[in-house]
């Protein structure tokens, strides 16, 4: 198919620093896994002129490439047996753990055992791995669910949310472009994966 489009369709993010990110002024992609999306295409015989990129949300990966919406999907992805039995895997190539994400000067909130007693409403993504985990530690109506990180971090940074949840590769962007705003409490709940998945 992808021969005879003569392109290649892939699935990425575009607001995960360092990962997936598409600069507002150029509107070009860039990061890690965008960077290991390229090598495949490049692998495949598409040159950057023959690659086309879709922003796909967590909720929808599954569905987006079972539509033959885009070849593959390079992004965080946590491999496990529901998903297996709607799409392939290859990889992982990379390896991450769940964290929290809180503001700065934030001293109630120092792993996943603390967030019931502080009360603390928790960010994260629809669709995703790191959504299910955390109901292990924070009741079900203090679950704040949007389809990206980046409005995690909006409701953050305007104390909508005490806390966003995901894998810690992805809150380290968010962290490094807080202008000291956020930072991680290093209490990693569980291991995520990043992987191709066609």
């Amino acid at each position: 198919a992808m021969q005879q489009r003569g392109k290649v369709v892939m699935g990425v993010r575009s607001d995960q620093p360092g990962l997936g990110f598409q600069d507002a002024t150029t509107g070009q992609y860039t990061g890690f896994d965008v960077e290991i999306a390229r090598l495949v295409a490049a692998q495949l015989g598409f040159g950057a002129d023959k690659v086309e990129y879709k922003v796909v949300p967590s909720a929808a990966r599954e569905d987006t490439i079972e539509r033959g919406e885009i070849d593959y999907m390079v992004g965080t992805y946590t491999i496990n047996d529901n998903r297996k039995q709607r799409v392939s895997f290859a990889g992982p190539y990379y390896v991450a753990g769940q964290d929290l994400m809180v503001k700065a000067d934030n001293s109630a909130i120092t792993g996943p055992e603390t967030l019931k007693g502080a009360n603390a409403r928790v960010c994260s993504v629809s669709g995703s791995t790191p959504a299910k985990t955390i109901t292990q530690y924070v009741d079900q109506g203090n679950i704040v669910l949007f389809d990206v990180y980046s409005k995690c971090a909006d409701a953050l940074r305007n104390g909508q949310v005490e806390a966003v949840t995901t894998d810690n590769v992805i809150l380290s962007g968010l962290v490094s472009t807080s202008q000291g705003a956020f930072k991680l409490d290093r209490k990693s709940t569980r291991l995520n994966s990043s992987h191709i998945t066609i």
